[in-house]
């Protein structure tokens, strides 16, 4: 049953199954879905890829997707294909040219600042919220946590 549902994920999200392994061990919801505690072992991909390839041997995949099928419209239910996105987007009026090197962070000594620095930095922002307002103007460009396959 485990190797049934994560195949169910696999085809609900479009995941490979290396992508469909990883998921699993790394999100709850794919975990409970599948029936598995926090703890178990999660079947690897060689393993789904062996169980789906078995079913399409003997010509049990498509029958038994139609029937998954079936009884979800039955419930009013239908899956349209979904996906699994791992960023937030913020609106910026700043954008990286290129490829960016990585820097030492620097102390920006806002404190060591004079009254007038403050005053320009303030008058900027004010002029950057009327020429684009609902925008976060000292977004800071960095990269986000991702996985890439």
């Amino acid at each position: 049953m485990i190797l049934f549902k994560m195949q169910l994920i696999s085809v609900w999200y479009g995941l490979s199954d290396v992508q469909t392994e990883y998921l699993t061990m790394d999100c709850i919801s794919f975990c409970r879905f599948c029936g598995l505690e926090l703890m178990d072992s999660v079947p690897d991909h060689s393993t789904l890829f062996r169980f789906r390839s078995e079913l399409t041997r003997k010509k049990l995949y498509q029958p038994i997707m139609l029937m998954v099928n079936k009884q979800l419209a039955e419930k009013g239910l239908m899956v349209k294909g979904t996906a699994i996105i791992d960023a937030s987007l913020t609106s910026s009026p700043f954008s990286p040219k290129g490829k960016l090197d990585h820097q030492m962070a620097e102390d920006r000594k806002e404190d060591a600042r004079s009254d007038t620095e403050v005053m320009e930095e303030e008058k900027y922002h004010r002029k950057k919220e009327e020429e684009s307002p609902h925008t976060d103007h000292e977004a800071r460009w960095f990269k986000n946590r991702c996985v890439t396959w």
